[in-house]
């Protein structure tokens, strides 16, 4: 049973997104694949809200975290 049918999730950027905090590694986004990021910054947008000044999809989680429009929930 598939509970999603949008895009697979790319664990890889995931990993490379850890990287480049420890070492400064380039962060790799496959085209077809998006992971919890990307997927957030893309919802937001297609409902008119921009979370960051980049481009659409191509944040990592710090990127949001520092978006003045979303507040930590505790």
């Amino acid at each position: 049973m598939q509970w999603f049918s949008g895009p697979p999730y790319d664990f890889w950027q995931t990993i490379t997104n850890r990287l480049y905090l420890y070492v400064g590694l380039l962060i790799s986004d496959a085209a077809d694949w998006m992971n919890c990021s990307e997927a957030v910054d893309r919802m937001f947008a297609s409902a008119g809200i921009r979370l960051t000044s980049g481009d659409i999809g191509k944040v990592s989680p710090a990127d949001l975290a520092r978006s003045s429009l979303l507040k930590k929930v505790v």
